[in-house]
C-alpha cells in the first residue's frame, strides 16, 4: 500500500501546484480629489476576432485636461511614439479584462528594478472641446502592462475564462504636468505621481467570446 499512497501524494501535490494562483495584478495608487467634469461615452463591440472600441469625452470643466491616449507599440522611457490601436490589457476581477489607455504605477518589488519609468503621451482637450477615438483590438486578448508580465514572482495571467471587458481612459488636469513634458508631445511617466492625479473614465462591461 505504501507505493500507492506515495503515488497518490505525488499526484495531489502536482494538482495543488497546478491549481496555485498566479500572481495578481500590481496595485495602482488611488487618485486624489474629484475627477474633472466631463461627459464620457464608450462602446465595445465584437466582430469575429476583433473588438471595436469607440469613445468620446467632452471636457465640461473650466480648465484643460489631458487624455492619456498615446500608448506606444513598445515601451519607451525618453520619448513616446503613440500608435492609435495600442492599448494596455490587464485583469480586473475574476472574469473581466480591462483594455485601457492610461498610466500605471511602477510596481513596488525588490525582485526587479527599472532604470527609468516608461511613459504614455497625452492629448490636450480644452474646456468645452470634445475628443473621440476609435480603437481596434485583436482577439484573443494578451496581457500588456508597461512593466511586463513577470515581476519576479511568476507570470501574471489574464483571467481564464474572460467573459467581459471594459475600456478605460486616463484623464489628468492640465495643471499637473511633469517637467519632461512639452506642448508638442505631453509625456506622463508610469509612476504614482501620475496615477494619483489620474482619473479613469470607463465603459460599461461588454461581453466577449474568444
Amino acid at each position: 500500500m505504501r507505493p500507492l499512497l506515495l503515488a497518490a501524494a505525488v499526484l495531489l501535490a502536482a494538482a495543488a501546484a497546478g491549481c496555485a494562483a498566479s500572481p495578481g495584478e500590481p496595485p495602482n495608487s488611488t487618485p486624489t480629489g474629484a475627477p474633472p467634469e466631463a461627459d464620457f461615452s464608450a462602446s465595445v463591440t465584437q466582430e469575429d476576432d476583433v473588438l471595436h472600441i469607440r469613445y468620446r469625452l467632452v471636457n465640461k470643466s473650466t480648465t484643460a485636461v489631458y487624455v492619456l491616449n498615446g500608448v506606444p507599440l513598445q515601451e519607451q522611457t525618453l520619448t513616446v511614439r503613440p500608435a492609435p490601436d495600442a492599448v494596455y490589457v490587464t485583469g480586473r476581477g475574476s472574469h473581466t479584462v480591462e483594455i485601457a489607455k492610461r498610466a500605471f504605477d511602477m510596481p513596488s518589488t525588490d525582485r526587479k528594478a527599472w532604470e527609468a519609468p516608461y511613459r504614455v503621451a497625452g492629448r490636450l482637450v480644452a474646456p468645452g472641446e470634445a475628443f473621440s477615438e476609435e480603437v481596434t483590438v485583436a482577439l484573443p486578448l494578451h496581457r500588456r502592462h508597461p512593466y511586463g508580465d513577470d515581476l519576479g514572482e511568476g507570470v501574471i495571467a489574464l483571467p481564464d475564462p474572460t467573459d467581459t471587458v471594459v475600456f478605460c481612459v486616463g484623464v489628468v488636469r492640465e495643471a499637473w504636468q511633469p517637467p519632461e513634458s512639452t506642448a508638442a508631445l505631453p509625456l506622463f511617466p508610469h509612476l504614482s505621481s501620475t496615477t494619483t492625479a489620474q482619473h479613469l473614465f470607463c465603459s460599461a462591461p461588454a461581453p466577449v467570446a474568444q
